[in-house]
């Protein structure tokens, strides 16, 4: 896949150059809204990682840059699945 940005907007796009979804940036994050998936799809993708444990300063950056409170109250609710953390969990 390769990734275009332009003005405010990123555009995914597969190795034959189809566009797949595009992304509109606020706040400065980049948006990618359901009915800004290309093609007419309602297909979902999704990614996972490696499960493996990680530091309290990589899921603060994975999730967005969220702030301690929030990444305890995540955790201690148990909202994401395989969301292990080593070390301190503190920024």
């Amino acid at each position: 896949m390769t990734v275009t940005f332009e003005g405010e907007t990123a555009r995914v796009k597969r190795p034959d150059r189809v566009t797949i979804l595009v992304a509109v940036k606020r706040g400065g994050l980049y948006i990618v809204a359901a009915d800004n998936i290309v093609n007419g799809t309602s297909e979902v993708n999704t990614f996972q990682t490696k499960r493996k444990a990680m530091t309290f300063e990589v899921w603060h950056r994975r999730l967005g840059h969220a702030g301690a409170e929030t990444i305890t109250g995540i955790i201690n609710n148990g909202l994401v699945d395989s969301l292990e953390v080593t070390g301190p969990t503190e920024l």
